[in-house]
């Protein structure tokens, strides 16, 4: 593996100070290369502009927070898109409300070799998954 791809459920716990925040804080002051999914930035906002994260910082501040903390964005190309919907479509036969969003994340986790850092129970029991 490269590094870490954190999930939106590691940077949840880690910016509201949750269980996991120092386990993430310690692999992002690591050596270790990190990334965000522009996925993951998407689902943030969401929270964000639904007062749903429990932090008090605008939007800016955390967009800019989250790059200073050496995590670059990966984009969604169209091969981590396709691959997307295929993973969707597998989990959903044993997880039935495995949702899209999950599916990106984990296909550009797999797409760039990367640990996923989630504590998220749809994705947290996959190969490339580092449960916190």
């Amino acid at each position: 593996m490269k590094g870490y791809l954190l999930g939106t459920w590691a940077w949840v716990d880690y910016l509201e100070g949750g269980d996991s925040a120092q386990e993430v804080n310690d692999i992002l002051e690591s050596d270790e290369r990190c990334f965000t999914s522009v996925q993951s930035l998407a689902e943030l906002s969401d929270l964000f502009h639904q007062d749903r994260l429990k932090i008090d910082m605008k939007w800016e501040s955390l967009q800019q927070f989250i790059k200073v903390k050496k995590t670059d964005s990966l984009k969604v190309t169209e091969e981590i898109a396709e691959n997307a919907g295929k993973i969707k479509a597998e989990e959903r036969e044993e997880k039935p409300d495995f949702g899209l969003a999950d599916a990106v994340i984990l296909a550009t986790a797999r797409k760039h070799d990367l640990n996923l850092l989630s504590g998220d129970p749809h994705l947290t029991d996959k190969k490339t998954a580092k449960k916190i």
